[in-house]
């Protein structure tokens, strides 16, 4: 199953698409959007299918990280 993962409400991304990251590196700074009404700055991770770009539950498709 082919996908896409995306970190959504960045305020500023640090890096590039495909950029290879280690544990511990900063890749964006959290933000708000305008699209949602948030009283806070967030930031969520998720992973969108290739087939219709909707995103679906991470831990579906994830390895579980012990």
């Amino acid at each position: 199953m082919a996908s896409t993962t995306v970190y959504a409400h960045f305020s500023k991304i640090h890096g590039k698409p495909r950029e290879k990251v280690v544990k511990g590196s900063i890749i964006g700074i959290m933000g708000k959007t305008e699209k949602v009404k948030a009283k806070f700055p967030n930031l969520h991770f998720e992973v969108r299918l290739s087939e219709n770009g909707l995103p679906i539950n991470p831990l579906t498709v994830l390895p579980a990280i012990e």
